[in-house]
């Protein structure tokens, strides 16, 4: 992750978390370019929270780079990551979302919104057993939210789109059948 300013390159703001970007045009690598001065002035919880404003309103370019700029200003914050991750879930760019995902873990092993948002990501990566470990390590992090957010029905209605797109999927087919003949409202 790169940031230009006038063209540029400023390592030091990797490496400072409070260093203060200039109010000027900012690049990172792969996103639009953000003129705007107040940036330069916010804080790292303020761009998380204008962010997840922007999140919200499915507004998800302006989402990313505002999470972005958070975790370039404190890369330390398991939230920022998650909450990035969640703008490349609903982008379906799984690669990206795992990425995150893996820092927020990292930071914190037991944050249940990360793993069982890694759950998601992986399964949408077919990769199920992945998936399955994150899911288990999600419910034992924080049961009543893993148990709130993976219902029955809500599973079922997924592996139905994600099936409906890749019909040929044993495995999710495979699933999709365990699900339907089980008698459990929570998986």
């Amino acid at each position: 992750m790169h940031i230009k300013v006038y063209g540029i390159l400023l390592i030091p703001m990797l490496l400072f978390s409070e260093a203060i970007l200039m109010p000027h045009e900012i690049s990172i690598s792969g996103i639009t370019p953000v003129k705007d001065n107040s940036i330069s002035i916010m804080s790292d919880s303020t761009l998380n929270s204008a962010g997840l404003k922007k999140l919200r309103n499915n507004n998800f370019p302006d989402a990313e780079k505002y999470f972005t700029l958070a975790i370039i200003k404190n890369p330390n914050v398991k939230y920022y990551y998650n909450n990035l991750s969640v703008v490349y879930m609903n982008l379906e760019r799984y690669d990206k979302a795992y990425d995150n995902l893996e820092k927020a873990i990292k930071l914190d092993p037991a944050y249940a919104k990360a793993l069982s948002n890694m759950a998601i990501t992986c399964f949408y990566m077919f990769n199920f057993i992945e998936s399955y470990k994150y899911y288990i390590a999600a419910r034992k992090a924080d049961r009543e939210y893993t148990v709130g957010r993976f219902t029955k029905k809500k599973a079922e209605k997924k592996i139905r789109e994600l099936y409906r797109k890749n019909p040929g999927n044993e495995n999710l087919k495979s699933i999709l059948n365990r699900l339907e003949n089980s008698y459990e409202d929570s998986i």
